[in-house]
């Protein structure tokens, strides 16, 4: 059950990073607005106290703060899938240990984005880890099809981690913190499957 809450604590943590962010990368590059909900949400949470708060304490680079925010999302989600995944036997550790990856990636990522930085070279590479894992979930599912133990409705959600992350990141305008909300959902509907299968509980295919 701690796992499930970890997926739910990934999804809602997602949630409430995104306004912030999305409202500050339209500031830095004159893009559109985000999204009307995302809006909504930045002006009815005290978002602007936030902003204030942190700026007080000097942590005035809200694009590094808010983008920063997204990681403990990540470890949550990536720990919340974990079990699920090593299911999927070597492939599907391999695939776990991606999701780990993300997050120090998406750190770096984030750290570096002043042109100046020494490794501005990494500002969005968690881009492109995303699609790596999003292809090679697709990978995992399809080499599980004849592997005992995991049921067809798991392969079907894991194959579909690229349509959801990508639904997801439309749905809410940016990424990676869109992105992760719908991978939280996803990450709590593997570990519900996961803990009922550890419970005896026989899932059918």
């Amino acid at each position: 059950m701690t796992r499930v809450l970890a997926g739910i604590l990934a999804t809602i943590w997602a949630l409430l990073a995104l306004p912030p962010q999305a409202v500050e990368w339209q500031r830095w590059w004159a893009s559109d607005s985000p999204h009307t909900w995302v809006r909504w949400l930045y002006d009815s949470l005290p978002y602007r106290a936030l902003e204030r708060a942190l700026a007080a304490q000097g942590l005035d680079d809200r694009y590094l703060v808010f983008g920063v925010a997204i990681v403990p999302s990540m470890l949550l989600a990536w720990w919340a899938m974990n079990p699920a995944l090593c299911r999927f036997g070597p492939l599907g550790r391999a695939l776990s240990g991606g999701w780990l990856v993300l997050a120090p990636v998406t750190l770096l990522s984030y750290l570096n984005h002043p042109s100046d930085a020494p490794l501005h070279a990494l500002w969005g590479a968690e881009a492109f880890v995303l699609a790596a894992i999003f292809l090679f979930s697709i990978v995992v599912a399809v080499a599980a099809a004849r592997r005992r133990g995991v049921a067809l409705r798991v392969r079907l959600l894991l194959a579909a981690t690229p349509l959801i992350g990508i639904a997801a990141t439309l749905a809410g305008g940016y990424w990676p913190h869109a992105t992760m909300i719908g991978i939280g959902v996803q990450s709590i509907v593997l570990a519900r499957w996961s803990l009922a299968d550890r419970r005896g509980e026989r899932i059918r295919p």
